[in-house]
């Protein structure tokens, strides 16, 4: 127990923790926006009005502030 408590404290002062956390939100948001281009690219398929996904993106970037908010995020933190 003792020995967990010694790593418990050398790892919180590390950043490591940190790191693990955005690590998580980054894919998190990966995945959300994996998941609102098949929703999107679903119901254009059918029409013939689909995009490609950097077209989407880029159009989300221009038209909704958050999108591109979020986008930013998740970039730094890819670095």
């Amino acid at each position: 127990m003792a020995a967990f408590k010694a790593l418990g404290r050398w790892v919180d002062g590390s950043g490591w923790t940190q790191a693990l956390v955005n690590a998580s939100r980054t894919r998190r948001a990966h995945q959300l926006t994996r998941k609102a281009y098949a929703e999107y690219f679903e119901s254009y398929e059918s029409k013939g009005k689909s995009q490609t996904l950097n077209e989407w993106k880029e159009e989300k970037l221009k038209k909704c502030p958050q999108f591109l908010y979020w986008a930013s995020v998740v970039n730094l933190e890819l670095l």
